[in-house]
């Protein structure tokens, strides 16, 4: 069996991470699998696959262009496999092949005044037509499937979950490879950090809230932010009116220093407003640290209770959350050991068992 897979978002940060895990472990699960990858001329980065296993098509048209909706329906039309997978909901509306699409969350349908209504219409259109025409849609969480059926009936039956999973790197360090990291990159020892892409969903002014509000009693505790700004100028420049020098800003950084990262932290902070999974959760679990987060439905679902949730909104409980897990160790053991059972539960390995049962089911004989 030939299954096409457009691989043009694997160096983005959370679908990125999807894409490349899957691969990664995908062909293990079926000695009969071969896979056309559709983007680049080479592998992904940090990629190792089996040459006699696998076939390259390049493929390098922009996400949600043009060039992509009309190249991208002759090319994939033509690609001749017995099925397609996208790891995202940008299927070009023409292609006429078999295919199992992803939707990873609804946020722009959730808060479209985050996005504007341009991007929301957009989102809404290409959705719309992969819940009606794919064979299979995947996502990543009961809540996300949840959410797909409210806006689209149409995906009542058609929906797999497949979680994301924490990458093997992602384990608790030594204390002397953090300070090693954090002296290099010049960074304090006392801080918060937030993960992911700077994008409104985050809502990375309540977390600069938090931030602040601890600050007034401990100047001494920093903000690290991680993660691709979304516009040039968002909610964290902003903060920076009333923060200054506490915020300190990583926009790119390895999986090994993000490792280090999360365990150095005194928490992960996170109060989204929507997520469809919240990957950044497990991650920092299996390195040992405490979560404070929002109780959006997806991430109470996949923290299984082992991190401190509040609504999105609510500064003062989650500022005093931080001060328990800083101040009381006893409290702060506690969660950690909770977080690395939970992190244990989610394995690529399982996940890419579980596409490939997708593909035999849709795509097989």
């Amino acid at each position: 069996m030939n299954v096409g897979i457009d691989v043009r978002m694997s160096s983005s940060s959370g679908i990125g991470r999807y894409v490349r895990n899957l691969l990664q472990h995908v062909l293990t699960q079926d000695n009969e699998l071969f896979l056309t990858l559709v983007g680049s001329a080479s592998l992904p980065a940090g990629l190792s696959l089996p040459a006699d296993r696998i076939a390259l098509r390049r493929f390098n048209a922009p996400i949600y262009s043009v060039r992509e909706q009309l190249e991208g329906a002759i090319l994939l039309t033509r690609l001749g496999a017995d099925g397609l997978f996208f790891p995202h909901y940008n299927v070009p509306v023409l292609v006429r092949r078999p295919y199992v699409a992803t939707i990873h969350d609804l946020t722009h349908l959730k808060h479209p005044t985050l996005f504007g209504w341009a991007r929301t219409l957009g989102a809404r259109a290409l959705m719309r037509h992969v819940v009606s025409h794919a064979r299979r849609i995947v996502t990543v969480s009961s809540a996300t499937k949840d959410d797909i059926e409210s806006f689209f009936p149409k995906a009542l039956g058609k929906i797999t979950i497949i979680p994301n999973a924490v990458d093997p790197v992602f384990t608790q360090p030594s204390d002397l490879d953090v300070v090693s990291l954090l002296n290099s990159r010049g960074l304090p020892t006392r801080y918060i950090l937030t993960v992911g892409n700077r994008k409104p969903n985050k809502n990375l002014v309540t977390a600069a809230r938090v931030i602040c509000q601890l600050r007034r009693e401990d100047s001494g505790i920093a903000w690290v932010v991680v993660g691709q700004r979304f516009s040039k100028y968002d909610d964290v420049d902003r903060s920076r009116m009333f923060l200054g020098d506490g915020i300190i800003e990583l926009h790119s950084v390895s999986d090994e220093e993000l490792r280090l990262l999360y365990g150095g932290s005194l928490a992960l902070l996170m109060p989204s407003l929507w997520e469809g999974f919240g990957l950044p959760v497990i991650e920092a679990m299996a390195c040992g640290t405490p979560v404070v987060a929002s109780n959006i439905p997806a991430i109470a679902e996949v923290a299984r209770g082992a991190a401190i949730l509040c609504e999105p909104l609510d500064v003062t409980g989650m500022a005093l959350a931080l001060r328990s897990i800083a101040s009381d160790q006893r409290a702060r053991r506690e969660l950690v050991s909770k977080g690395k059972a939970v992190s244990a539960h989610y394995d690529w390995p399982s996940s890419a068992r579980l596409l490939r049962d997708v593909f035999l089911e849709e795509f097989g004989d």
